[in-house]
C-alpha cells in the first residue's frame, strides 16, 4: 500500500535529514558553500530547525549556513554559547565576504557579550537591509544611522549603567530612520526620566507605533505643556505605556512629584495619542481614570490598582467602563482589593481575554445576569470563590483556555452544578493551582471536555492515592499533571 506524505511533511523530513547532516559535517569542503544559492527562506527555516529543535550546543553546525549569505533571519537567542564561541560566530560574520547581505533580522541572548574586536555595533553596520533588532547588550546608537530600513528595536539592559548611557545618546542619530514602528529600550529601576530624548523620538519619527515597556506619558505632558498656545500635535501610537514604571513591585524610584502630576499626564497623552489601541496603565491617582474614556480606538487595557486602591478608584473605573467597555477586546485587572465581576462584566460583553490578578467576587448575588461571557475565550483568575466561579463558567460556551489560582472552592459539587449549565465542550487548556477535585471529578471533567490537550491541576485532596491518580491519567489523551499534595505523579 503506497503511502501519501503532505509537501509540508517532506519538506519538514527534509530540513530534518539536513540538519542531521550538518551535525555531522557531511560537508567538509566548504567551497564551494552548498547553501550559497539555496532560497532565503530555506536557509531560514534550516537555520531555525537546528537552533530550536536540536538542542545545539556549539556554533560549528551554522558554520556553513552563516557563511551562505542567504540568511535572512539571525535568531540565535535560544543559544546559550560560551564567550569564545560567540567570537567564532561573529568572525564568521564579520569576516567572511557577504555573509549579511541579507540579514533583516537579529536576535540575540543575554549570554552574548559585546567584544571590542567582533562588536555588535560592526555586526549592525555590515546589515544594510536590517528591520528588526532584538538584543540585550549596550551598544552605540550611532551604529544604526544607516539602517534606512529598521523598524523595531528592542533592548533590555540588565545593567543600570549602561541603561542611562544609552538614553544619554543623541535622538538625532536616528533621525534618518523613518521607517521606524517599535523602539522599545528597557531596564526596571527607571524609564521614564528620560522624556526628552523620548519627545525627541516622537518628532522625529513619524511611524513610531509603539515605545514598549517605556513611559511616555512624562514625554507627552512635556511636549503638550510646549504646545500650550498652539494647536496640540498628535501622533501614531497605538500601544503605550503610562506609569513611570511597569514593574511596580521591582522600582523604588516613584517620584512624589510625578504622582502628584500624574491626572495631567494621563490628560496630555490621551490628547497626544488619540490613536492608543492598547494601553497598560499604573494608577497613581484616580483622578486619571476618567481621562481614558476618550480613547475610541482602545481595544486592549491592562489596569494595575496597587499603588492606588479604594473605593473612589473604582467608582472611576466603573464609570471608565461603562462608556469603554463595550470596545474592549482583552482587559486584564491587577488590584490588592477583591474585585466585583459582575459589575466589571456587565459593561464588557466583547471582552474575548479576561485576566484578573487579583480576587474575583460576585457583588449581585450568583443569579446576576452573565449572558455578557458570549465572546469570552480564555479566562485567568488569581484567586476565586464558588459563587464568581460559577457565575463564570455556566454561561461561557467559548471558553478555551481555563487558568485558576487559588480555587479551593473548586470540588465535585460544584463541577457537576457547572456541567448542568455549560458542558464546557470548547475547553483545550486548563490549569489550577489550588482546587479540591476527586477522582470522580477529574473522571466527570475529562469525559465531558472533549477538546482538552492540556490539563495541570494540584489537588488538596489527602484521601487521593497515587494509584487512583494514575488510574485518572489513562482517562484521556490529554497532557496533564496532576498533583496531590505537591507528589507529582
Amino acid at each position: 500500500m503506497t503511502k501519501r506524505m503532505s509537501p509540508n511533511s517532506l519538506y519538514k523530513l527534509c530540513l530534518k535529514e539536513t540538519a542531521f547532516h550538518l551535525h555531522e559535517k557531511y560537508w567538509n569542503k566548504e567551497i564551494p558553500n552548498p547553501f550559497s544559492q539555496i532560497n532565503c527562506y530555506i536557509v531560514n527555516d534550516l537555520f531555525q530547525f537546528l537552533v530550536i529543535y536540536t538542542n545545539i550546543k556549539k556554533p560549528s553546525p551554522l558554520k556553513l549556513l552563516l557563511k551562505s549569505g542567504q540568511l535572512q533571519n539571525l535568531m540565535l537567542d535560544g543559544c546559550d554559547f560560551t564567550k569564545k564561541q560567540w567570537r567564532s560566530v561573529m568572525k564568521i560574520l564579520l569576516e567572511e565576504g557577504d555573509s549579511c547581505r541579507n540579514i533583516t533580522y537579529i536576535a540575540l541572548p543575554e549570554s552574548f557579550q559585546n567584544d571590542e574586536n567582533f562588536s555588535l555595533e560592526r555586526l549592525i553596520e555590515k546589515c544594510p537591509l536590517l528591520e528588526i533588532l532584538v538584543v540585550s547588550t549596550f551598544f552605540n546608537l550611532s551604529a544604526l544611522k544607516n539602517c534606512v530600513r529598521l523598524k523595531y528595536v528592542r533592548n533590555y539592559f540588565s545593567g543600570l549603567k549602561e541603561y542611562r548611557y544609552f538614553w544619554n545618546e543623541d535622538a538625532d542619530t536616528l533621525a534618518n530612520l523613518q521607517n521606524l514602528e517599535k523602539f522599545d529600550i528597557f531596564h526596571y529601576r527607571n524609564s521614564s526620566s528620560y522624556y526628552t530624548l523620548i519627545a525627541k523620538m516622537l518628532q522625529n519619527h513619524p511611524k513610531l507605533v509603539s515605545l514598549g515597556n517605556t513611559d511616555s506619558s512624562w514625554a507627552a505632558h512635556h511636549i503638550y505643556t510646549t504646545y500650550r498656545m498652539e494647536t496640540v500635535p498628535q501622533f501614531g501610537l497605538k500601544e503605550c505605556f503610562w506609569g513611570f514604571n511597569r514593574n511596580v513591585d521591582k522600582c523604588k524610584e516613584n517620584p512624589i512629584a510625578y504622582t502628584q502630576q500624574f491626572p495631567e499626564f494621563v490628560k496630555s497623552s490621551v490628547a497626544l495619542f488619540p490613536l492608543v489601541e492598547k494601553l497598560c496603565i499604573v494608577v497613581y491617582h484616580e483622578d486619571c481614570i476618567q481621562h481614558l474614556k476618550k480613547l475610541k480606538h482602545l481595544r486592549v487595557l491592562e489596569i494595575n490598582f496597587n499603588l492606588c486602591c479604594g473605593s473612589s478608584a473604582r467608582t472611576a473605573f466603573i464609570s471608565l467602563l461603562s462608556e469603554i467597555g463595550p470596545q474592549l477586546k482583552d482587559l486584564s485587572i491587577v488590584d490588592r482589593s477583591p474585585m466585583p465581576v459582575d459589575v466589571i462584566m456587565k459593561y464588557c460583553s466583547n471582552v474575548v481575554h479576561l485576566d484578573l490578578r487579583c480576587s474575583a467576587i460576585v457583588q449581585g448575588g450568583i443569579e446576576t445576569d452573565s449572558n455578557n461571557f458570549r465572546q469570552l475565550e480564555k479566562l485567568t483568575i488569581l484567586e476565586v470563590d464558588e459563587e464568581a466561579l460559577e457565575y463564570f463558567l455556566r454561561s461561557a460556551l467559548k471558553l478555551k483556555e481555563l487558568l485558576l489560582g487559588g480555587a479551593l472552592c473548586l470540588d465535585d459539587t460544584l463541577l457537576h452544578k457547572i456541567f448542568k449549565k455549560n458542558s464546557l465542550s470548547q475547553l483545550n487548556t486548563i490549569v489550577v493551582h489550588e482546587c479540591r477535585l476527586s477522582r470522580e471529578g477529574l473522571k466527570e471533567l475529562f469525559q465531558k471536555c472533549v477538546n482538552l490537550e492540556i490539563a495541570t491541576f494540584n489537588i488538596r485532596n489527602a484521601n487521593m492515592t497515587t494509584e487512583a491518580l494514575e488510574r485518572i491519567r489513562k482517562i484521556s489523551d490529554a497532557y496533564y499533571d496532576v498533583q496531590n499534595n505537591g507528589l507529582v505523579i
